[in-house]
């Protein structure tokens, strides 16, 4: 048996705190993988820029875009896997000079610890930008018709890199999907999954293929996790790209993150 002893401070209603040690069998499944990209818009023919959308709508909880895979035209309507745990997409604080949360989950398990602006942008400051429609109080009907409760400024753009977190605590599982956007560049994203209070090494996880941009398209970048023993409670993550021009060209939205639900009624803070 392979013991890892991890104190885990649960409040439950009645405000009771419990010491939990756990033993995890080696034989329990613990992985880091990253799924295929998609292309769900593209300012590049032959599709005709159609603004891409998100529905975090609990009866219809998806995402949908129309985007380019060789000469085609190809149309996505993708359902998330599992139940939504949490969510976060940003938007730039030009006051502040900083990246604050545009709409969430409301369970702060996404977040945003960096960032480095392009250098051409001259010290700043940050800026929002404009590309998915996203819906989480209305559901967007027949074809995505219906008006969005988000249109404009769910996103990031005139970065060089962002860099964040996603707490995974009391998950044995989850997928988490990356939404991006870059101008003849290719994107790069790099997780590690860890055991920030414990013995378990870190699962490092390089970057993934990606598609390189003919001139702006609109990605979705799906990544899985197995957490069997809940040994693993944080996966970091860092956005960059290539070069194009001396620098990259990159628009981050956010992140969603589904799986089956953690228990409820209680939150979990790792000592």
């Amino acid at each position: 048996m392979n013991c890892g002893a991890k104190l885990i401070r649960l409040r439950l209603a009645a405000s009771v705190a419990l010491l939990i040690v756990f033993c995890a069998p080696l034989s329990a499944q613990t992985s880091l993988t990253n799924g295929v990209y998609q292309i769900v818009g593209s300012e590049n023919a032959p599709a005709a820029f159609s603004t891409p959308g998100i529905s975090l709508f609990a009866k219809g909880e998806g995402y949908y875009g129309i985007g380019n895979v060789g000469t085609n035209a190809v149309t996505v309507d993708t359902n998330f896997t599992g139940v939504i745990v949490d969510y976060n997409f940003f938007r730039a604080n030009a006051t502040l000079d900083g990246i604050e949360s545009r709409l969430n989950g409301g369970e702060n398990r996404i977040a945003v610890t960096n960032y480095n602006l392009r250098v051409a942008i001259g010290g700043g400051p940050i800026k929002s930008t404009s590309a998915f429609k996203i819906w989480t109080a209305t559901d967007p009907g027949t074809n995505w018709s219906s008006a969005p409760d988000y249109g404009t400024a769910t996103g990031i753009g005139t970065f060089s890199n962002i860099l964040g977190f996603v707490s995974i605590e009391e998950m044995k599982s989850g997928d988490l999907y990356f939404f991006h956007k870059s101008y003849r560049i290719k994107p790069l994203l790099y997780l590690t999954m860890q055991d920030t209070d414990g013995p378990e090494p870190d699962i490092v996880l390089p970057a993934p293929p990606h598609d390189t941009a003919n001139s702006a398209e609109y990605y979705m970048m799906p990544f899985t996790f197995e957490n069997e023993t809940l040994a693993y409670d944080t996966i970091t993550w860092e956005i960059n790209g290539t070069f194009y021009s001396g620098e990259p060209h990159l628009d981050f939205y956010g992140i969603v993150l589904s799986g089956p639900p953690p228990p409820k009624g209680m939150v979990i803070t790792l000592q």
